[in-house]
C-alpha cells in the first residue's frame, strides 16, 4: 500500500535530519579545507622566507669565497715578494762577503806596503846619517887642506 501521512512525515523529517547532517558535515569540511588552505598559504610564505634565507646565505657564501680567493691571491703575492726580498738579501750578502774578502786583501797589501815603506824610511835615515857624516868629514878635510 500507500504510505500514510505519518510515515511520509517521518521519512521527510528523517531526510531533513540527514540533509542537515550532510550540510553540517559539508560546513565542517569547508572549514577544515579553509584551515588547510590557510596553513598552505602560511607554509608557502615560510618556504619563500626560507628560499630568501638560502639565497642570502648563498650570496654571503659566494662573497666569502670571492674574499677568500682574493686573500689567497694576496698571500701568494706576498710570498712571491718575500722570496724576491730573500733573493735580493742573499745577493747583497754575497756581495758583502766578496767586498769583505777584497778589503782584507787590500788591507794585507797596504800593511805589506807600509812595512816596505818603514824599511825604506830606515834605509833613507841611515843614508841621511851617512851623508851627514860624509859631509862633516869632507868639510874637516877641506879645513885641514887650507
Amino acid at each position: 500500500g500507500r504510505w500514510g501521512q505519518k510515515e511520509m512525515a517521518d521519512v521527510l523529517a528523517s531526510t531533513r535530519d540527514r540533509l542537515a547532517g550532510v550540510e553540517a558535515d559539508k560546513k565542517a569540511l569547508e572549514e577544515l579545507l579553509e584551515g588547510a588552505q590557510q596553513r598552505l598559504l602560511a607554509a608557502e610564505g615560510d618556504l619563500r622566507g626560507v628560499r630568501g634565507q638560502v639565497a642570502g646565505l648563498q650570496e654571503a657564501l659566494d662573497s666569502e669565497m670571492t674574499r677568500s680567493a682574493g686573500a689567497e691571491a694576496e698571500k701568494k703575492a706576498l710570498l712571491s715578494d718575500m722570496d724576491e726580498v730573500k733573493r735580493t738579501y742573499d745577493e747583497r750578502e754575497e756581495e758583502r762577503r766578496v767586498c769583505e774578502a777584497s778589503c782584507r786583501g787590500a788591507r794585507d797589501e797596504a800593511d805589506a806596503i807600509q812595512a816596505v815603506l818603514r824599511r825604506r824610511e830606515g834605509e833613507i835615515a841611515e843614508l841621511g846619517k851617512a851623508l851627514t857624516s860624509s859631509t862633516q868629514e869632507a868639510l874637516s878635510l877641506r879645513e885641514e887642506a887650507r
